[in-house]
């Protein structure tokens, strides 16, 4: 992400994510921020609300913010 190489990213995490259990959220939450950057946003928002139903914290200003029914 840092390096603005979010399309290797996204791949590297969904590989990691298709072959180990992470049940953290983390890694969900990651690749709704990567792909929320590159203007996928419904995909984005599926992976925040995994990431939410594994129980990590995302700030509510960000879901209202991306994940409106506008977007």
């Amino acid at each position: 992400m840092q390096i603005n190489q979010d399309l290797k990213g996204i791949e590297i995490l969904e590989n990691m994510l298709s072959t180990i259990d992470v049940q953290t959220g983390k890694a969900e939450y990651l690749l709704g921020i990567m792909n929320i950057s590159i203007k996928n946003y419904d995909i984005g928002c599926e992976y925040f609300d995994k990431s939410l139903k594994k129980g990590f914290k995302i700030p509510q200003l960000v879901i209202d913010r991306f994940c409106s029914s506008t977007n």
